[in-house]
């Protein structure tokens, strides 16, 4: 873990629960009260950190807030000591902080999000994943055994495909599509409700976090036990920092099917669901409420196209047949979407990248976003392909002879 600066240390101080050694100490800021303060102290000009320097009660003298009173406020900028003990503990583990103000810190939380993204994030793994995107899988705890085999198996294709998954780390689906995706050596990202210091630590993404395939993430102390108010509000997270989510399973209530209709209300990302024949689970209800069955061939399918237009939300289907010659039906239309594959866009981005002279694989990955695993796939697709040539001494891609004169399409 880096060290923190002083605004950093402010706000761990200011709402993040550490040990209580009586009931009758202040409570740590919720994430309401916190936006108060800080949207004050904006309008003072006064940055958190200048509340650990010199008398912080001279800086509030002007702060009048009945639920969040000046006491409470000193009380928690003064438990410096314990906050210290907590993060050298943290810190063996290779959990580090992000801030809304750093670098790192998801874009598309604060862009969806605004003032109520999370202030502060604990994570380890690779922090550039945070930024990439990718497909948010998610589902019940309790799924069918078909269920899970479906959810391994998505995370494994969607790996393949060099699409980042995204998920919870939760018992049944969520745990499913990552290990599959961490299977195949893709990349995974986990918003954690709780025990994210346990995570880090365990056999199941050690290895994983060590290849730099894997962040795990949470809004909540590293140690934070399992709640259900906190896994709720989690959720927004998983589908905020997707550009399209997957419902494998849901229920008619709970997380997932909160989860899922708030992203619907919210306008968020596209809501796929995966077709079930279960009398008992939402995802028929999930359609009529603006989500779309996830077609046949969505593997095959312009992953920029199907971001927007994959197949008619209409009334759930009746039976397994009925959804079968729907599709049969529109077999035209979805034959459209696959005029240029995932694929072709990246060697239509690579050919504009190379034209300007050899690249390492680092730098290639710096100019498309790509993490290692995704443009590893590729690179040595286009290689047998016949597009690139790979130099060494130093190693490097070029376009190959002929290649700039090629009509891309024409490759596949």
């Amino acid at each position: 873990m880096s060290i923190i600066n002083n605004d950093i240390q402010a706000v761990l101080l200011l709402t993040l629960p550490l040990v209580r050694s009586s009931k009758d100490e202040y409570p740590p800021l919720t994430p309401t009260e916190w936006n108060r303060l800080a949207d004050w102290l904006q309008q003072k000009k006064i940055k958190p950190g200048d509340l650990l320097l010199g008398d912080p009660a001279t800086h509030l003298r002007d702060w009048n807030d009945k639920r969040c009173p000046i006491d409470r406020i000193l009380f928690l900028l003064g438990r410096g000591v314990t906050l210290g003990i907590a993060m050298e503990k943290w810190q063996r583990a290779g959990i580090w902080i992000l801030s809304r103000t750093d670098d790192n810190y998801p874009q598309r939380l604060t862009e969806r999000l605004k003032e109520n993204a999370p202030p502060i994030l604990y994570g380890c793994g690779n922090q550039k994943l945070l930024n990439t995107g990718g497909v948010a899988v998610v589902g019940s705890r309790n799924a069918t055994g078909d269920d899970l085999k479906y959810a391994n198996e998505l995370g494994e294709r969607l790996a393949n495909s060099a699409r980042t998954v995204i998920s919870g780390g939760a018992r049944g689906i969520d745990e499913a599509a990552m290990a599959g995706a961490m299977q195949a050596d893709g990349t995974v990202v986990g918003i954690l409700a709780d025990s994210l210091l346990r995570a880090c630590t365990s056999q199941r993404y050690r290895q994983a976090i060590v290849r730099k395939n894997v962040v795990l993430i949470s809004p909540y102390s590293p140690e934070a036990p399992f709640h259900v108010g906190n896994a709720m509000a989690r959720n927004k997270l998983i589908y905020c920092m997707a550009d399209q989510a997957l419902v494998v399973h849901s229920g008619r209530e709970g997380g997932t099917w909160n989860g899922a209709l708030e992203n619907l209300k919210k306008k968020w990302i596209p809501l796929l669901v995966k077709y079930t024949d279960d009398p008992l689970s939402g995802n028929s209800e999930l359609v009529k409420h603006g989500g779309q069955w996830m077609p046949d061939n969505y593997f095959s399918v312009d992953a920029e196209q199907i971001l927007f237009k994959v197949m008619s939300p209409a009334s759930p289907y009746e039976n397994k047949k009925d959804m079968n010659d729907a599709r049969g039906k529109k077999a035209a239309q979805d034959n459209a979407l696959t005029e240029h594959s995932f694929y072709e866009h990246f060697c239509l981005k690579l050919k504009n990248i190379l034209l300007c002279g050899p690249q390492t694989q680092k730098e290639l990955e710096e100019k498309m976003e790509l993490t290692t695993a995704q443009i590893k796939i590729w690179l040595k697709k286009a290689e047998d392909d016949g597009f690139i040539k790979k130099k060494s001494k130093p190693v490097k891609y070029a376009l190959a002879d002929g290649a700039n004169t090629k009509n891309q399409t024409s490759l596949f």
